[in-house]
């Protein structure tokens, strides 16, 4: 039996998860305990079924991986537990208090952003166009240093 004090000790460390999702029956115990530890964890409330667990969590991640909030994410797999458990089973997001899941993205999604060279040349079809290049929302570790001005 893993208990919230083991799980405590086990994510302490210098840069702990941002959230822990808890895929297990019974588990709203569990979440509040690492909350003292990670900034936000996933719990269910009651027995939940493999079928009602995997899909919250494929929606939940799917959501994540799209760029939602934690909130948003959250309440996609509250709902598919909930539905597929006539509301006799939800699932529960435990918070720090600093911890604010409406604007808090896990994952952010990378997009170029391109900035013309001479910035008053007009667009026009055909032309060749110098312009500098730079991706937002990536990790600046993944970013050659080269690309890096």
């Amino acid at each position: 039996m893993v208990t919230g004090a083991m799980l405590r000790t086990f994510l302490k460390y210098e840069r702990p998860p941002k959230l822990v999702y808890f895929n297990a029956c019974n588990s709203k115990e569990l979440a509040e305990a690492v909350v003292e530890i990670v900034p936000a964890a996933i719990g269910t409330t009651a027995l939940v079924t493999n079928g009602a667990a995997r899909a919250s969590a494929v929606a939940f991640y799917n959501r994540i991986l799209h760029g939602g909030s934690v909130q948003d994410a959250f309440e996609v797999g509250q709902c598919i537990i909930e539905a597929l458990h006539d509301n006799s089973a939800s699932s529960v997001l435990e918070k720090a208090s600093a911890f604010d899941p409406r604007t808090h993205r896990l994952h952010n999604l990378p997009r170029i952003v391109a900035r013309s060279v001479s910035p008053a040349t007009p667009f026009h079809e055909g032309w060749v166009y110098h312009c500098r290049m730079l991706s937002c929302g990536v990790p600046i570790e993944y970013i050659p240093s080269r690309f890096l001005y």
